[in-house]
């Protein structure tokens, strides 16, 4: 399907269809929606094209740069492009500054992500190799990747996503939080970041998606794709004392060639505003009640998520692609997973009649699919 314009909600099809977008521009990027206007505005600002930010800063990526500081409470921030980037920056900062090449990643409970053999504990990270490794998607044991398990004594930091990113569901406090927490006191507390790069900026129904596990507060967060409503912008925030040390400084490579590129970082700071501005992240929250509610009873097997989040698990992958493709038919964008789940995560700007009509044509097509 080729998509030609957007406007808000919607997306419209090269054969002048117009669809309501339950996956925010893809994947969970187009926060605020899909419409150019943001970028329209932040190009009229910015009267710079290029960046040079390893030598150089200009008002753009300096206000940014404030913003984040100010909106996060995280005393450093690197700015990059792609949100694989930032998990690579966290690698790099970590083993530079304590000298131990490891990360501990992967962290998913298996016992949370299925009913059966299918599951699979996996975490996201990015697509580079050592986002992969991270993620426990690749093995090199000789820097360091661990499932649920020990911690080994070469490692730098840790990392994990506040919720598993194909299903959409959230951690159990006891014993995956309160375990991570515990392996961070036996460590000399270890670093631990939590990829927000896909349920930060209001998604979940608050800021940041770890918030709703209480006491978990980590040293460094990764964010990218609601950054910048679409627009390439991602950052790894964290300690001072880590990101700016000298040797980090000198040796950890925490740019890259469009790191603060000043349109990106112009609507970054307007997703910022518009979010705050409009109070997004309650609203998030409160069309989440609405939106848990209308799912229940729905006919599949289980569902998952906060705020304007949500999975839903059927028998295989299989029927969930089928769920999907009848979504699409019937003019409603999901996200297929490819596995036993589907996925939705609509703009926090949504219109509520909007959101009806396409819970409704979930339903529908699930009730199709699974013939019930």
């Amino acid at each position: 399907m080729k998509l030609l314009k957007g406007d808000g909600p919607y997306l419209h099809t090269a054969g002048r269809r117009k669809m309501i977008d339950f996956t925010s521009g893809g994947i969970f990027t187009a926060i605020l929606g899909n419409s150019p206007d943001i970028i329209r505005q932040a190009a009229e600002e910015v009267e710079l094209a290029s960046c040079y930010m390893a030598h150089h800063t200009n008002p753009w990526t300096l206000r940014y740069i404030d913003m984040l500081k100010e909106w996060t409470g995280f005393e450093s921030v690197a700015l990059f492009s792609a949100g694989t980037e930032a998990t690579e920056a966290l690698w790099r900062a970590c083993r530079t500054y304590s000298g131990k090449p490891g990360v501990w990643g992967g962290l998913v409970d298996p016992d949370m992500v299925g009913h059966d053999t299918e599951a699979v504990a996996d975490a996201m990270h990015g697509m580079t190799n050592g986002a992969l490794v991270m993620a426990g998607s690749m093995t090199e044991p000789a820097l360091g990747s661990a499932k649920f398990g020990g911690v080994p004594d070469y490692t730098g930091c840790m990392i994990m996503e506040p919720y598993h990113a194909p299903s959409a569901q959230f951690h159990r406090v006891d014993p995956t939080i309160n375990r991570i927490l515990a392996h961070q006191k036996e460590h000399d507390h270890i670093p631990l970041c939590v990829d927000e790069i896909q349920g930060g900026f209001g998604r979940t129904g608050k800021k940041w998606a770890h918030q709703w596990y209480e006491g978990l507060k980590p040293d460094f967060i990764t964010i990218g794709k609601a950054a910048g409503n679409g627009a390439p912008l991602s950052a790894l925030l964290g300690p001072k004392e880590i990101m700016e040390s000298e040797d980090v400084l000198d040796h950890g490579h925490l740019h890259s060639t469009h790191s603060g590129w000043p349109l990106a970082c112009a609507i970054g700071c307007h997703v910022i505003e518009e979010i705050e501005n409009h109070d997004l992240i309650s609203r998030s929250h409160n069309l989440g009640v609405y939106l848990k509610n209308q799912l229940d009873g729905c006919g599949v097997r289980f569902h998952a998520g906060r705020g304007l989040l949500a999975g839903f698990e059927f028998e295989d992958a299989k029927q969930a692609d089928k769920v999907a493709r009848v979504c699409q038919r019937s003019g409603l964008l999901v996200v297929p997973t490819h596995r036993k789940w589907v996925k939705i995560g609509p703009a926090l700007t949504i219109l509520e009649e909007d959101l009806e009509t396409g819970i409704n044509i979930i339903r529908d097509s699930i009730a199709e699919v699974m013939d019930v």
